[in-house]
């Protein structure tokens, strides 16, 4: 397999990201809250404002992408969603060390559904650490990349 390459996102992209995101995120929303379609749609655009957003390419052909925020503290990871097909590849750690290595090391926070069982194995199998959590979320924290 080919090195994945983050590619800033583009509005040819969107209806790609729309899909992914839908298709990674609604059982989960559905179980907690209901899926409210135009709720989430604006959700959706505004998070492609607030965001830094990249596609993951496997050469052209897109696998997923991600959504971070940096600040001074840390790197915020919004999303990391990889299309079923391309997942348990060893793609998504080698993004987080990729996200981890190109802003300063700082550490990477994120939250997870508490629903999400797979997505929380994901994450702590990779280093990352609850912080808190509260009815819906787990804070978790990664303060390096994984030493391989």
């Amino acid at each position: 397999m080919n090195p994945i390459k983050l590619q800033q996102y583009n509005n040819v992209d969107k209806q790609y990201v729309w899909e992914a995101y839908v298709r990674a995120m609604k059982p989960h929303i559905e179980k907690m809250w209901g899926w409210d379609n135009a709720w989430q749609k604006d959700t959706f655009e505004k998070s492609l404002i607030e965001y830094e957003t990249f596609m993951l390419l496997n050469v052209s052909e897109r696998v997923g992408y991600v959504q971070v925020k940096y600040n001074l503290e840390s790197t915020f990871l919004s999303m990391l969603i990889l299309s079923p097909h391309w997942q348990s590849k060893g793609i998504g750690p080698n993004i987080l060390d990729t996200l981890q290595s190109h802003y300063r090391e700082k550490p990477i926070t994120l939250r997870c559904f508490q629903v999400n069982k797979s997505a929380f194995d994901f994450y702590s199998s990779n280093g990352f650490e609850v912080v808190s959590t509260d009815d819906y979320f787990i804070s978790m924290i990664r303060h390096r990349a994984m030493v391989k």
